[in-house]
């Protein structure tokens, strides 16, 4: 997975090595949320649930917690 992101302070880039399923998408999301949501679940591998590049994704543990994130995507500039 690339992940990028481009402020007046700087841009970005890393690539994070992952196991998927599905085709490839290009999805945005505001970066505070995003941290938000990894510094909740506080584990090294989480899931994240995409269906399409305009609806709300899931990120959850890898291993079920019974904890849920729900996050919007944002249009890309």
């Amino acid at each position: 997975m690339n992940i990028k992101s481009n402020s007046d302070n700087g841009d970005v880039h890393e690539e994070v090595k992952i196991s998927k399923n599905g085709e490839d998408i290009e999805i945005a999301f505001n970066p505070k949320y995003l941290i938000d949501a990894l510094r909740v679940i506080g584990r090294d591998e989480i899931t994240i649930e995409f269906t399409t590049s305009v609806s709300p994704s899931i990120i959850k543990p890898a291993k079920d917690s019974g904890f849920l994130y729900l996050i919007l995507p944002v249009r890309r500039r």
